[in-house]
């Protein structure tokens, strides 16, 4: 039996990269979840092979459509207060400044 390289071992760990995919998706491009893994089904396996580890958040029986859906909701509510709370009357920012 061939012997596997270091990135097959540890392809589904939660690693400083997934774990800056997860902040990339943060914005609510949750796009960037399965650009990372480098299309939908690696996306969803890596999903399920990741679902009960402490950095990815997924709450019990959720499915993978639920969690991508439940994020960018949760960014947009968390974000909206940050919009209306900008300074309209402030002037616009310049490098001269």
């Amino acid at each position: 039996m061939p012997r596997l390289r270091r990135s097959d071992k540890r392809r589904h760990e939660m690693t400083l990269e997934v774990f800056c995919a997860l902040a990339n998706m943060c914005d609510g491009h949750t796009e960037e979840w399965a650009r990372f893994w480098g299309g939908e089904a690696e996306a969803r396996a890596a999903f399920e092979a990741l679902r009960y580890e402490p950095g990815l958040e997924v709450a019990e029986g959720e499915s993978y459509d639920e969690w991508l859906a439940r994020l960018a909701t949760e960014w947009r509510a968390h974000h909206a207060d940050d919009e209306e709370a900008e300074d309209e009357g402030a002037p616009p920012w310049s490098p001269g400044a």
